[in-house]
């Protein structure tokens, strides 16, 4: 049982102590810079567009209000 002991401890430390072939090439991230073929405007220059009447494709609702009578549900009145 010792030889079998000793014989892993060799070769894994053999091939631990092996060179594998040349290290892998260093990994970066892409380098960001100004884009050459960009030529509009910055966004916050840019005004928003007008809208148009009568072309929506559906129509606009109010959102709904809590009755002023009506509990708060985020209220923490019940805690101990």
């Amino acid at each position: 049982m010792r030889k079998l002991v000793a014989l892993s401890l060799a070769l894994t430390a053999t091939a631990c102590d092996s060179d594998g072939g040349p290290a892998p090439p260093e990994q970066k991230g892409p380098e960001v810079t100004g884009s050459q073929s960009d030529s509009s405007p910055p966004l916050r220059e840019i005004p928003p567009a007008k809208r148009q009447e009568g072309k929506r494709v559906h129509p606009v609702k109010p959102l709904p209000r809590p009755h002023p009578d009506a509990p708060d549900g985020g209220s923490n009145d019940k805690a101990p």
